[in-house]
């Protein structure tokens, strides 16, 4: 027998040999897979039960911004659930609502909550941020058609247990593991998102962060720290990091850095600093107590009102008729107080244009390009070009200050050149298709772990129409035969009177806000009990 024939031979033996390992390791995947579906469904790490998981994803409405913890619509429906099975609940819920999440976020974070908890049933509200919070936009306007057949090869890929064992084996076994919850961003720029979703609670709950997502953060923060050193946003989200830990020295840093942002801000009074001083201050340090004290005594006259409008996030019914010089002179004093919070930064911004204050307007949004630039609540380089071009069309005769404007935008565009230019394209059919990616993306996630997909509405405004979310979420969900929980509607057919609907929204966070009350949340659960009943993830009940 020659050489080459022997060495085909073994080349095809080897070959086959692998085919042969491969089909037997994507039998024994499968069987292992059945078996644990059958005999343990599913249990994440925070899981400490046998049930099937529910995954509820959202934004504030989720979380259950506007009422007590224990009252959020999933914590309502956990309580109907009980009740109509005389104190046995059929689920594991699991609460990931975070506050001013937008499409694309979830769509970055969800693979993780997928492998955690590896839920039965996923429930998902998103869209209505959208129409604010432009995170992930400038990804989807920038994304080729032409990965379409690689998708498809991917899709198809993704059906084989081998294939997705090799991905999970890479990610958390080859890969040294973190979150990367902003890993489709540039890795200088993570920091800025970082502290734009630490900003405030509006995306992050730093006290209900994972360590892997505080690790994230604190690593990417104090990397931008090291070449950035008197960046007070970022000083400023590193310190309450730091200061979450129990350990001295991690605590020691976190000072370390919130002392930095003080001085860097002139030593002025600052109310995140007072806060952290008077609740984590160590009675044994008296360089903290000494520094506590001063702040204290360098509380403004608003310190009443500002506790109010920073706790709550609302404007103090005492300055809703006031004239709008005392308005202009409180929101100026809350930015002073708390120069890195962007809601107080916007606030005081649009107070700045009614008085026709636009020097300082001005000064206001480049400051906030500064100290948080992927802001989450406010877009700033779309603010300044909305400045620019009111001052051009109302007052053609400042010149000077409109010059100034296009400074700042070209600077804006030198540093962040794949955000430029990104959110002024967003009209409203576009945040329609952006949405509509998205949804299908979540979509996709969830079908690729076999669980069902359940979407929902949003609730209408509070004295007005729906979102204009809604139409795309029933279209989508139409199209794709996907479960619908029809919010919006439910709550028009249950009150058409919008004055009357007011009885469900809150009024802990003033009266311009469009969060729900307990009695709202409450509408949502009983809702859902009713659609999970008719979508067959519960037994029907005979009435």
């Amino acid at each position: 027998m020659s050489f080459p024939i022997l060495k085909k031979r073994r080349l095809i033996a080897a070959l086959l040999g692998t085919l042969f390992t491969v089909l037997l390791f994507e039998g024994v995947l499968r069987l292992t897979g059945a078996f644990e579906r059958h005999f343990w469904q599913v249990e994440g790490r925070d899981v400490q039960s046998d049930k099937p998981v529910v995954l509820f994803v959202g934004n504030s409405h989720t979380m259950g911004t506007g009422a007590p913890k224990e009252k959020s619509f999933p914590n309502q429906l956990a309580e109907r659930l009980k009740v109509r099975g005389n104190g046995s609940m059929p689920f594991e819920f699991v609460n990931v609502g975070r506050g001013n999440a937008n499409s694309s976020f979830i769509v970055e974070t969800l693979p993780g909550f997928l492998a955690k908890y590896r839920p039965a049933y996923v429930v998902v509200m998103t869209g209505e941020t959208n129409q604010w919070n432009h995170y992930g936009y400038a990804k989807f306007a920038s994304e080729n058609n032409d990965s379409t057949f690689l998708n498809q090869l991917y899709d198809l890929a993704y059906h084989v247990r081998v294939f997705r064992f090799a991905q999970l084996f890479d990610e958390f076994v080859l890969k040294p593991r973190a979150p990367q919850v902003f890993s489709s961003h540039r890795e200088s720029d993570r920091a800025l998102y970082w502290i734009s979703a630490l900003d405030s609670g509006n995306m992050f709950d730093i006290w209900k962060m994972t360590s892997n997502e505080l690790a994230e953060a604190r690593d990417a923060l104090e990397v931008f720290i090291d070449t950035h050193p008197d960046h007070v946003g970022a000083l400023m989200a590193a310190s309450e990091i730091r200061l979450k830990s129990a350990d001295p020295e991690e605590r020691n840093v976190g000072f370390g850095f919130l002392r930095k942002a003080y001085d860097l801000n002139g030593q002025r009074y600052n109310f995140r600093m007072d806060r952290s001083l008077s609740s984590l201050g160590n009675d044994t340090n008296q360089d903290l107590n000494e520094w506590a004290r001063r702040l204290a005594g360098q509380r403004p006259t608003d310190y009443r009102l500002l506790v109010e409008y920073f706790d709550g996030l609302r404007t103090p019914s005492s300055l809703l008729d006031s004239p709008a010089s005392r308005r202009l002179e409180f929101f100026t004093t809350a930015l002073t107080a708390n120069p890195t919070n962007s809601i107080a930064r916007n606030v005081l911004y649009n107070q700045q244009l009614q008085t026709k204050n636009y020097e300082d307007a001005l000064q206001t949004l480049i400051d906030g390009s500064r100290l948080n630039p992927f802001s989450n609540v406010v877009d700033w380089y779309a603010a300044m070009h909305h400045l620019r071009d009111m001052l051009r069309r109302e007052s053609p005769h400042q010149a000077e200050l409109i010059s100034k404007i296009e400074d700042a935008l070209r600077a804006y565009e030198t540093q962040f050149p794949q955000n430029a230019n990104s959110s002024l394209l967003i009209s409203g059919q576009a945040i329609d298709r952006w949405l509509a990616s998205d949804l299908e993306k979540i979509a996709s996630l969830v079908r690729k772990t076999n669980a069902q997909l359940m979407l929902q509405t949003y609730l209408p405004e509070k004295l007005g129409p729906e979102k204009p979310a809604d139409k795309v979420i029933r279209k989508f969900a139409e199209q794709n035969s996907i479960a619908l929980s029809d919010t919006s509607q439910y709550f028009f057919r249950l009150e058409p009177d919008a004055v009357k609907r007011q009885r469900f929204f809150t009024t802990w966070y003033g009266e311009f806000d469009n969060h729900l009350g307990e009695n709202g949340y409450a509408v949502i659960a009983e809702l859902l009990e009713k659609d999970f009943e008719r979508v067959g993830w519960i037994q029907k009940q005979t009435r």
